[in-house]
């Protein structure tokens, strides 16, 4: 999804399950880094999990709330088959370096 597809959705809370330690020092995924800047344009809320049982209970507790999810490859084999019917959830982003891996899930699901 690109940025301009969230103009519609202005201040749109994202929720963001794994992100990586190393964003944020020196020039390391620079790319990524720059996108989540241009992102944090139309973000409320950042928050982030430890473990998928307490970003469930987030997501259970907080059924109103539009959410961006921005995962990992790994999670996103668990977190999408079982819950991209949330209505609340309004996009998912895998990063992940196997994209053929995940492209399947992307043809699949519709988020």
């Amino acid at each position: 999804m690109s940025v301009n597809n969230l103009t519609s959705h202005r201040r749109l809370p994202i929720i963001d399950a794994s992100v990586d330690q190393d964003i944020g020092r020196n020039d390391t995924h620079s790319k990524m880094k720059q996108r989540l800047t241009q992102l944090s344009l139309f973000i409320e809320q950042w928050h982030y999990f430890v473990n998928l049982e307490e970003f469930y209970n987030f997501l259970d507790d907080n059924p109103k709330t539009q959410i961006f999810l921005i995962i990992s490859g790994r999670i996103g084999q668990e977190i999408v088959p079982t819950k991209h019917t949330y209505e609340n959830i309004h996009s998912i982003c895998i990063f992940c370096v196997n994209v053929n891996e995940h492209r399947r899930l992307k043809e699949k699901f519709d988020k």
